[in-house]
């Protein structure tokens, strides 16, 4: 996992860009043999409940959200090589470890400029930004994010 090792904020994360949604959650009052969901609605005589196992895919994936999709069809096809290199080595946090061997391998140029250019569209288009070291950068959660929750990196 690539250590953030700065003391700056992620740029874009701020509250504006997050809408949480609850989820229905059973609670039970032991005293009074009764349960009661997130509404309200009370269900007594209550022994006891079962809730089934929540199912999840295991196989890694990354989360590409509609912001990040129109950014994508704006690209040229540099910058959108250089961002599929980023997607592929983020890890489960806000920042990008940038290696320029494994970029040039990863695209298939053998002239570093036209990385280096892409990374300064990526930059100029609010996908990415610098931290103050050298070679991490923001990856913007609003368009791509790996991980189950991202209002995580918000508290």
């Amino acid at each position: 996992m690539a250590q953030r090792g700065t003391e700056l904020p992620n740029p874009f994360i701020s509250s504006d860009n997050f809408k949480p949604k609850t989820k229905r959650k059973i609670n039970r009052n032991k005293a009074l043999s009764e349960v009661y969901d997130s509404d309200g609605v009370v269900h007594s005589g209550v022994i006891g409940f079962e809730m089934l196992p929540e199912l999840y895919d295991a196989q890694r994936f990354t989360k590409v959200y509609k912001q990040g999709w129109s950014i994508m069809s704006e690209l040229s096809s540099s910058a959108l090589r250089v961002l599929l290199y980023f997607i592929s080595v983020m890890d489960y946090c806000d920042t990008v470890e940038f290696d320029i061997r494994k970029c040039t391998k990863f695209t298939g140029y053998k002239d570093k400029s036209h990385i280096y250019k892409a990374i300064k569209e990526l930059k100029d288009k609010s996908v990415i930004a610098e931290t103050d070291s050298p070679r991490l950068y923001f990856l913007n959660p609003t368009m791509f994010f790996l991980g189950k929750d991202r209002l995580k990196l918000i508290k």
